[in-house]
């Protein structure tokens, strides 16, 4: 489960780099993947999950998220209680002051954005959706051999 919460706070930090000028998703190496237009069912595992990955990026991009924002759901990621040999309890609070801090800073309206961008309902169903997707992925990314 461990391996699961580092394979989501990376692929938050894959879909942040997202491109908006280019429609596509700026890699480690400064490379791009673009989403191509060929529909063929067919397609390798590799472009499917990069399509994936393009496509929650796309769905990302209007929340502007920032650096702040990034860093509370990384957290949320990593104090999952399914990690924690400790209290449960105690994580479950941790999580719960994690997603209460997220709410306050995406709620806040200390700048000119328009508030849909910044809509902590958008927000919530957008991290369901990753998490579900990731999960859908993760064998993907855990084998050693990709």
């Amino acid at each position: 489960m461990v391996a699961f919460s580092w394979l989501s706070v990376h692929l938050l930090r894959v879909i942040h780099q997202y491109d908006p000028v280019y429609q596509s998703l700026v890699l480690a190496d400064g490379s791009r993947y673009k989403e191509t237009r060929n529909n063929d069912p067919e397609q390798d595992e590799r472009t499917q999950i990069y399509t994936e990955l393009l496509n929650l990026a796309k769905t990302f991009y209007p929340l502007q998220l920032d650096n702040r924002q990034l860093a509370l759901l990384s957290a949320f990621f990593i104090y999952n209680p399914e990690n924690m040999k400790g209290s449960r309890a105690e994580v479950e609070k941790t999580q719960e002051n994690i997603w209460m801090c997220l709410k306050s800073i995406t709620e806040s309206d200390d700048d000119d954005e328009s508030p849909d961008l910044r809509s902590w309902a958008g927000l919530l169903s957008r991290v369901q959706q990753f998490q579900i997707t990731v999960s859908e992925m993760r064998h993907f990314f855990l084998n050693k051999e990709n």
